[in-house]
């Protein structure tokens, strides 16, 4: 189960509860709250994640988010304008 903090209209993805599945998918919004970011540190280390799947209204992506997901290979970044720092760092993403 995603963790998450909401403040006011936004939504901040925190990180999984339990065991992260190997294909994830991230709402659009939770109880309302459109969801607008992931957190620094979120996924670090899920090596059973190979794929994410963003909605259109995440826009940033925190530091060492998906830092070590060794088996990650795809995710959809279309709409992500503001990147931290090492996100993919020992994974299989291929940025352009």
């Amino acid at each position: 189960m995603l963790t998450y903090r909401i403040e006011g209209k936004y939504c901040t993805i925190t990180g999984y509860e339990g065991e992260v599945p190997p294909i994830l998918k991230i709402p659009e919004s939770i109880s309302g709250a459109e969801v607008c970011s992931i957190t620094n540190d979120a996924f670090k280390g899920c090596v059973a994640l190979e794929r994410v799947c963003l909605p259109d209204t995440v826009k940033m992506l925190g530091h060492n988010v998906f830092r070590d997901c060794v088996n990650l290979k795809e995710i959809n970044l279309d709409n992500v304008t503001h990147f931290r720092t090492h996100v993919f760092d020992g994974t299989q993403v291929q940025l352009a």
